[in-house]
């Protein structure tokens, strides 16, 4: 009994580290066109990301100009992975005549684009992730139409310090990039080279659903099994009980049986040895 005890209480601290695990990693959403002209910074917490998309539907109006700056904390800068760009319209291979992203590498929109990527962003390019060379990075949007004839943009924002880590850090296995260890498995890689969500040490909010779900059904499996043992042990309780009711009365009702035929048969002078005999042809006793 004692081990099933332990067991229910393993599965119960078990699931309880899994979604506060999953809660903890959360990374904040974003949409470019509801932050034009402001400034996102990542000194909140112990995220320090947030997830960007282009906007909440599939229209934006033309003749759209939204410039957003993100701003790292204090001596980190920012690394960009690019999950999705593709906001391609009527346009060309230079996205001059459609809507497209321009990225600069500083506070403001009159310093250089990016060196790793085109000057006008509407479709993923050759590389998956760029790093700025400062705490700075300026996202603007250009619309030259009125339907995203694409599925959107989508990128995760990190701030990062270089090596060596801190204690509360991460670091990325083939870059010298440290992040908040909170940023590991979140399902939304936040390394260059995505080793903070690399299994086995990384579980899928699949898989950790799965786990929860398990732990429940052990739980309510356990608890069950327990019930049904106790029931159980209480009948066979009963059962002995009464076996052994029937069993003295038996032997009750059998004593004194036995010292009534004792008692009808001694003879007179008291012997217990002189016991009348059957007589068969009479078919009586004498």
């Amino acid at each position: 009994m004692e081990y099933i005890v332990n067991l229910c209480c393993i599965c119960v601290v078990l699931c309880l580290s899994l979604h506060i695990s999953v809660i903890d990693a959360t990374i904040p959403e974003y949409f470019l066109d509801e932050h034009c002209s402001q400034t996102l910074s990542l000194n909140y917490g112990s995220v320090e990301a947030l997830r960007l998309r282009l906007t909440k539907t599939l229209t934006y109006p033309d003749g759209m100009r939204c410039a957003m700056r993100i701003q790292a904390p204090e001596g980190k800068k920012l690394v960009v992975r690019i999950e999705k760009i593709d906001i391609m319209g009527t346009q060309d291979s230079s996205c001059q005549d459609g809507d497209f992203l321009q990225v600069f590498d500083g506070p403001s929109e009159s310093a250089i684009s990016h060196p790793d990527l085109p000057s006008n962003l509407c479709s993923k390019p050759d590389v998956g992730h760029f790093s700025t060379s400062g705490r700075y990075l300026v996202l603007r949007f250009i619309s030259n139409t009125d339907l995203l004839t694409g599925s959107g943009v989508k990128l995760t924002i990190t701030a990062y310090s270089e090596t060596p880590c801190a204690s509360d850090e991460f670091r990325c296995k083939t870059s010298a990039h440290c992040i908040k260890s909170s940023l590991r498995c979140n399902e939304h890689p936040s390394c260059p080279d995505g080793t903070d969500e690399i299994m086995p040490d990384c579980l899928s909010t699949a898989a950790i659903a799965g786990i929860i779900v398990g732990c429940v059904l052990v739980f309510a499996s356990v608890v069950i099994a327990i019930v049904v043992l106790c029931v159980m042990r209480e009948r066979r309780k009963r059962a002995r009980i009464i076996k052994v009711r029937q069993l003295l009365q038996t032997f009750r009702l059998e004593n004194k049986m036995s010292n009534g035929y004792l008692s009808n048969n001694t003879s007179r002078n008291g012997s217990t040895n002189s016991i009348a005999w059957i007589d068969k042809s009479n078919g009586y006793f004498e």
